[in-house]
């Protein structure tokens, strides 16, 4: 494991989350379409529907439009949402349910290049409108990055890819519920190796969970399969890795 790290063991981890052994994937099948077809959107739950936004379409085309499914509905179908003011169109953008009905767009990749602009929009508003948030400090413009939503105001970033394909570690909060949000680095001693493509995760509580990417080590990068967690009540925050044997992937971090 990597120097001056602290350690936190696989099994306790998994007695913190929710066991997942009785649970099935099933194929749905759903009426509609997301048109025109793209890659590198993002997507995220609101209660029973999942709704999308934006993407890279056809060369390279970022796109701006949402779209929900209902899976409420004894018929779920793809619905294109007409929202008014919507975003500029990106990719490798992330996007997160605040609470209740308010999604939360962060960064991506645009037209112009790379972006840190935030957006929000109340899913359940007559009509619903984007809006943009001028949060002070922003984070370095980046793609490919993670975030999660905590206490149902605050949005976390971490990681990325910024120019010129430099990788990044760091990990920033912005706290929604405030009338002049500002952008906050969370201060730690150590962090995990930079990365991209990775997920970040809420659970009990305060607590979050990395996983996996495309991390750098020296001069290589490769496809990661470390766990890495943080718990945000404590009055100094710090990473941890998670260790074990039983961790997937483990054994053949190249994979």
């Amino acid at each position: 494991m990597v120097p001056g790290a602290k350690r936190l063991g696989w099994v306790r981890l998994a007695r913190e989350l929710t066991t997942l052994e009785a649970a099935a994937w099933s194929k749905l099948t759903v009426g509609g379409a997301v048109e025109p077809s793209r890659c590198n959107f993002s997507a995220c739950a609101v209660g029973n529907r999942v709704v999308l936004f934006g993407g890279e379409g056809v060369n390279m085309q970022p796109m701006n439009d949402t779209f929900v499914l209902d899976l409420n509905s004894s018929n779920p179908e793809w619905q294109h949402v007409q929202v008014s003011s919507p975003p500029p169109g990106r990719w490798g953008h992330t996007l997160s349910c605040v609470n209740g009905s308010r999604l939360v767009v962060f960064g991506g990749c645009g037209r112009q290049g790379l972006l840190n602009d935030v957006f929000v929009l109340d899913l359940d508003a007559k009509p619903p409108t984007w809006r943009e948030i001028s949060g002070l400090a922003p984070p370095l413009p980046r793609s490919w990055h993670s975030s999660c939503t905590l206490d149902g105001t605050k949005l976390i970033v971490s990681g990325g890819c910024a120019d010129s394909g430099v990788l990044l570690s760091d990990t920033f909060l912005l706290d929604l519920s405030m009338e002049k949000p500002v952008w906050r680095e969370i201060p730690v001693a150590w962090t995990p190796p930079s990365r991209l493509g990775h997920t970040l995760s809420v659970y009990g509580g305060r607590k979050i969970l990395m996983f996996g990417g495309l991390a750098k080590s020296g001069p290589l990068r490769f496809r990661s399969s470390d766990v890495f967690t943080m718990d945000l009540s404590e009055e100094e925050p710090c990473w941890r890795c998670v260790t074990g044997s039983g961790m997937p992937g483990a054994g053949n971090p190249g994979a």
